[in-house]
């Protein structure tokens, strides 16, 4: 799993911390599922928009 974090607190007050993507493998194993949870509700809590791609199961997760 890769994971990308983009500071865009002066682009506007939707993004209020930043915006975190996240790209992984097509059949994430219960591992790379568990860290994207993790990864993704730490940022999402502070504030940060989640981009995600919904055509892949971790995208699903992360969305």
């Amino acid at each position: 799993m890769r994971v990308f974090i983009i500071d865009t607190r002066n682009m506007g007050p939707e993004l209020q911390g930043g915006l975190i993507g996240v790209v992984g493998s097509p059949n994430p194993t219960a591992e790379e599922k568990r860290e994207c949870v993790e990864m993704v509700s730490r940022y999402a809590v502070d504030g940060w928009a989640i981009a995600a791609d919904p055509l892949t199961p971790i995208g699903q997760l992360a969305a």
